[in-house]
């Protein structure tokens, strides 16, 4: 199959993907990445981000892990750049749970700004995603998103290719 493969045979569908309220706490969106990612003697499985919805169950946004812990430690450091961008936002949280933190809608990313179509290749998914420095694409068909692919789906077409 090669590079002729779509991103509609490598998706994760909508329905098997965590959601989390568009209005939720960052905190109620990070404890639901939570129960999504696991580790296991040394080593994590699951989801590191969530699909954001909207009170009729639309999709949204896509809310990661790494856009959750940057909002946490800014709200926690308000900004300061010192505290920006480093690695220590757990310590944070707590800070941030008490105060309940920005909503999810503030600080996700849209699920149409940056997206694929189920029958786009994997090879420009995969492009998408290293030209935006991002792990996951939303796969939006008539406007609707329906799936979403992410960079341990593609590393997996990538071993495949390098396999033939």
């Amino acid at each position: 199959m090669g590079r002729e493969r779509r991103v509609r045979d490598i998706m994760v569908p909508i329905r098997d993907y965590p959601t989390v309220r568009a209005e939720a706490s960052l905190y109620e969106a990070a404890a639901m990445i939570n129960v999504y990612l696991k580790r296991d003697e040394g080593v994590w499985h699951g989801f590191r981000s969530v699909m954001v919805v909207d009170d009729g169950g639309g999709v949204i946004g896509v809310l990661t892990l790494r856009t959750v812990l940057r909002a946490v430690l800014y709200a926690a450091g308000k900004g300061d750049p010192a505290v920006e961008g480093s690695s220590w936002g757990g310590f944070m949280l707590r800070d941030v749970r008490r105060q309940g933190g920005p909503r999810v809608r503030e600080v996700m990313r849209p699920a149409t700004l940056i997206a694929v179509s189920p029958d786009d290749s994997v090879w420009d998914a995969a492009l998408k995603m290293a030209r935006n420095r991002i792990n996951s694409l939303p796969v939006v068909e008539r406007r609707r998103p329906v799936g979403i692919v992410r960079s341990i789906d593609v590393f997996w077409w990538i071993s495949e290719l390098l396999e033939e």
